[in-house]
C-alpha cells in the first residue's frame, strides 16, 4: 500500500495508545511489533527490514520527516516522549488551528504586506538600492567567479535547502514567518507534483491522485518578503478579514462554475491566507472518502497528511455561521490554463498541515485569482 511506510507504521502505533503519548523506547517496540503485524496480515514485506530495525525506527523519531510527532520530556523524566503533532480527522481541532493561524496572520503579517511605504522610506530603499548596486558592480569587476545565476545547479536546490527549518520556533507569533520574520527560512512554494515519489522504507511509488497538489520543488523566491519595518508603512487601510479582500463570483473560466476574486488591490509576494483541509491518514481518506462527492477535487496534501477540504457528502466544507457560505474561500479557486497564468502558489506553511495561498505578483482589484496544481496531477474533467 503506498501509505505502508517507516513513518507512517510509528505514527499508527502511537495513534493506537489511549493517550496517544508514550516514551521513545516504548513506541519503538510498539511500532516495531505493528510493523510484524501488518506485515503478516497482508503478506507484504516489512517497513523495517533493515539488520538494525531498532536503529531505523529511532532515527524516524528523531528526524521526523513528515512531522507526525511532537517530541517532549516531562518535568523530573529523563525520558524523550512523543505525542501526535495533530489529531487526525477532527474538524473541530483543524477549524481551530485554522482560525488561530487566521488570527495572528491578519494581525502580524498582514500590516507588512498591505501597508504602504511613506515617501521617506521610499527614498531610504531607492539609496540603498543604489548602494548596493554599486558595490556588486565593484566586486563582479575585482573577481572571476561566476555569479550563483549562471550556475544552472544552483537551480535545484540541495538537501540542506529543501530540510525542514530545525530554527522554526513552533511558539512564534506568526503562522507564516519564524520568530523576527527571518527572511533566510521563508515557506517553500509547492507548485508542483513530482511524477514518482519516494516513500522512507526505499519503494518507489506512482502518485496520481488530485490530493497530492502540493509539492516542494523550486528553490525560495521569497527572500524579499519583507522589504519594510512597520515604521516605515503606512498601515492605516490594513484588511481585518478575508471578506475584505475576496468574494465569490461566477469564474471567467468557462464552465467553472464560481471563482474567487479581489475585493482591492492586493500585494504580490504576500501570504493571503491559508487552504483549510482536515487532516487524516491517506488510508482513512482512500476508505472514507476517495470517490464521495468531490472530494478528490478539493482535497489536497501536506507532505503524507491529506487535508481533505469536504463534509461527509464529499462538498467543501461550508462556514458555521453561514451555510450558504463555504468555510474557506479558497476552496472556490479555480485552476489556471497553464502555470504562467496562475497568479496564487500552494506553499507548505511552517506548522504541520499548513498549507498557505501565496500571491506570485500583484493582483488588481476585480481579478480572478488561479492557482496551478502541477503537469502530474488527474484532472476530474
Amino acid at each position: 500500500p503506498r501509505w505502508y511506510t517507516q513513518s507512517y507504521v510509528v505514527f499508527l502505533a502511537l495513534r493506537q495508545h489511549p493517550y496517544h503519548c508514550m516514551p521513545r523506547g516504548d513506541l519503538i517496540n510498539a511500532a516495531l511489533e505493528l510493523d510484524l503485524k501488518i506485515s503478516q496480515e497482508r503478506n507484504i514485506p516489512r517497513a523495517f527490514r533493515g539488520k538494525t530495525p531498532q536503529n531505523s525506527c529511532s532515527h524516524v523519531l528523531t528526524c521526523n520527516s513528515e512531522r507526525y510527532f511532537i517530541s517532549f520530556k516531562p518535568e523530573g523524566s529523563r525520558k524523550t516522549f512523543f505525542k501526535l503533532a495533530y489529531q487526525p480527522g477532527s474538524f473541530d481541532s483543524a477549524f481551530k488551528e485554522y482560525e488561530i493561524w487566521m488570527t495572528r496572520l491578519i494581525d502580524l503579517d498582514w500590516p507588512h504586506c498591505f501597508g504602504r511605504p511613506f515617501p521617506a522610506s521610499l527614498e531610504k530603499r531607492a539609496a540603498l538600492e543604489q548602494k548596493h548596486l554599486k558595490n556588486s558592480m565593484t566586486a563582479s569587476s575585482s573577481t572571476t567567479v561566476p555569479s550563483p545565476t549562471d550556475n544552472k545547479e544552483n537551480d535545484t536546490p540541495n538537501a540542506d535547502d529543501t530540510a525542514p527549518n530545525k530554527s522554526y520556533n513552533p511558539e512564534s507569533p506568526s503562522p507564516v514567518l519564524p520568530a523576527r520574520h527571518d527572511l533566510s527560512t521563508l515557506p517553500r512554494p509547492l507548485d508542483s507534483v513530482d511524477e514518482k515519489e519516494k516513500t522512507d522504507n526505499g519503494m518507489t511509488i506512482p502518485s496520481h491522485h488530485n490530493r497530492d497538489k502540493p509539492r516542494r520543488k523550486q528553490p525560495n523566491p521569497y527572500l524579499n518578503y519583507i522589504e519594510y519595518t512597520l515604521d516605515e508603512l503606512d498601515t492605516s487601510d490594513i484588511p481585518k478579514s478575508l471578506d475584505d479582500i475576496l468574494y465569490a463570483a461566477k469564474s471567467g473560466i468557462q464552465g467553472a462554475g464560481e471563482g474567487l476574486f479581489a475585493k482591492r488591490d492586493l500585494p504580490g509576494n504576500s501570504p493571503l491566507g491559508f487552504y483549510f483541509g482536515v487532516p487524516m491518514t491517506e488510508d482513512e481518506f482512500d476508505s472514507i472518502k476517495d470517490n464521495i462527492g468531490r472530494s478528490s477535487e478539493y482535497s489536497i496534501r501536506y507532505r503524507k497528511t491529506i487535508l481533505d477540504a469536504t463534509d461527509a457528502e464529499g462538498q467543501p466544507w461550508t462556514d458555521p455561521n453561514n451555510t450558504s457560505t463555504r468555510l474557506c474561500p479558497f476552496h472556490y479557486m479555480n485552476e489556471a490554463h497553464d502555470t504562467n497564468s496562475a497568479n496564487v502558489l500552494f506553499v507548505e506553511g511552517f506548522v504541520v498541515n499548513q498549507v498557505i495561498c501565496w500571491s506570485k505578483w500583484p493582483i488588481r482589484k476585480g481579478d480572478e485569482l488561479l492557482v496551478w496544481y502541477g503537469d502530474d496531477v488527474a484532472r476530474h474533467w
